[in-house]
């Protein structure tokens, strides 16, 4: 009897912290604002702008030390291995009987380094790497920590490697990470985030790149939500903010691009946020884009789940999916 007590009361406590969480469901609007045009060409040829400032992590004098320590890592390995060697493509092992892919025919090659990334950034790179990968229109698009690249089906470079920050166009003195990337079919577009923030976390945002084509290697039109405030509607009087968006995670439909991230403040969890944006607007370019949050505490890494994204049915329902 204790026991079937017990159960009860779980069962009854669940029904009510369901729908409490239901009932804190809150939606906002969101300005999204357009940072201009970027290609990982032009950021790949584009000079980082200066010396790093003092107070940035990106400390002028481990850089420098990163930097010969690369440098020597190359001179080692280029006395080791030839230049053809080097750049050979990789391939995966095979185990008889295994079968990869439909044909067997898959294969690997090298993707972005520690030393691409220290190329790129003045000497400096991030450990882990946090990968970005999507595939699509006989593409590969790849981003890390720092560091943008785009190659051929093939495993062919294309285009990059590209710093992080010129890509997004933020100042090298500020920090950018967790990337993410998918390749969206129906819309023939390429998504691209990250994360960005100063030293102090007191000014952040999201930043979204979306291509004006189906070619990863041309234009992209960058997007900017500030989340700096995200989360302050959690804890009242929003005292724990400013709120970290913390590792973005991405989808699509055949309506939105969703994006969701972990609000952190200083000193507590602030939910999940999720971004709602409308997907037609940013694969036309627009300016303006329709879009709201939703805070789910106390929820956290609500990841959007993709669907093929075509046009729902007329008189049938259609709805993006948070696992």
């Amino acid at each position: 009897m204790v026991t079937r007590t017990i159960v009860l009361l779980a069962f009854a406590l669940a029904l009510v912290s369901s729908q409490a969480l239901a009932a804190s469901v809150r939606n906002s609007p969101v300005n999204v604002g357009t940072r201009g045009v970027s290609s990982i060409a032009s950021a790949a040829a584009r000079v980082p702008p200066g010396v790093p400032s003092d107070d940035s992590i990106r400390d002028t004098g481990r850089e420098q030390k990163h930097d010969a320590m690369m440098q020597k890592l190359v001179s080692d390995l280029r006395a080791r291995h030839s230049a053809q060697a080097s750049l050979a493509p990789l391939t995966l092992p095979r185990v008889a009987g295994l079968r990869l892919g439909e044909d067997e025919s898959g294969f690997g090659f090298k993707g972005l380094s520690n030393l691409d990334q220290a190329n790129v950034n003045m000497g400096f790179s991030v450990e882990p790497p946090d990968q970005a990968l999507c595939v699509g229109n006989g593409y590969v698009f790849e981003g890390v920590n720092s560091a943008f690249a785009v190659y051929s089906e093939t495993g062919r470079l294309v285009a990059g490697p590209a710093q992080a920050n010129a890509f997004f166009g933020v100042p090298f003195s500020l920090n950018v990470s967790d990337p993410k990337c998918i390749y969206d079919a129906p819309s023939n577009r390429w998504f691209v985030t990250m994360i960005e923030y100063d030293n102090f976390f007191s000014d952040n945002h999201i930043k979204i790149a979306v291509s004006q084509t189906g070619d990863p290697t041309g234009s992209f039109l960058i997007y900017d939500i500030d989340v700096t405030n995200d989360g302050s509607d959690f804890i009242p009087g929003g005292a724990d903010c400013p709120c970290l968006g913390d590792q973005p995670l991405i989808g699509a439909d055949a309506n939105g691009f969703y994006v969701s991230t972990n609000a952190f403040g200083f000193f507590s969890y602030e939910g999940a946020q999720i971004y709602a944006l409308s997907k037609a607007a940013l694969a036309r370019g627009a300016t303006v884009v329709p879009a709201v949050r939703a805070v789910r505490p106390p929820w956290c890494s609500r990841s959007p789940a993709r669907s093929s994204s075509r046009a729902p049915r007329s008189g049938s329902s259609a709805r993006e999916r948070s696992i």
